[in-house]
This record gives structure tokens, sequence and C-alpha cells, in this order.
């Protein structure tokens, strides 16, 4: 039996890694995953708008209408 919490940290290291090489979809995804847990910890939404900040210089197009929303 898979334990889900240790495969579920396992994928966020990997989102994060992904966003920090620069993985522009990565970086949505790491942002959208920060406000979807905003209510466990006041700084996740600090760290939504960044990654969303940083997936929209880079052009990506769905972070453009998170960053907007989020703000």
């Amino acid at each position: 039996m898979f334990n889900k919490e240790k495969i579920k940290i396992k994928n966020f290291n990997l989102l994060k890694t992904s966003a920090e090489e620069g993985y522009i979809v990565a970086m949505y995804e790491l942002g959208q995953f920060y406000y979807e847990n905003k209510n466990e910890d006041v700084s996740n939404l600090k760290k939504s708008l960044a990654w969303h900040r940083e997936a929209c210089k880079n052009g990506y197009i769905l972070s453009y209408v998170s960053f907007i929303n989020l703000r």
C-alpha cells in the first residue's frame, strides 16, 4: 500500500523544483497549490501571488487571470 502523504510530498517537491528551474506551467500550478492551501498558512497567499507573478512575467496567460483575481 502506498503512503498517500509521502506521494503528496514528493509531488509537491517535484512541482516546486520544476517551478524554480523555470518551467512556467509549474509556476502557475505551484501558485494554484499555495492559493488552495491558503487557510493552512497565511504566508501561502503571498507565495501564491509570487508564483503567479513569475508565471505572468514569463507570459503564461492563465496566471494573468489568476493574478488579477487574487489581488
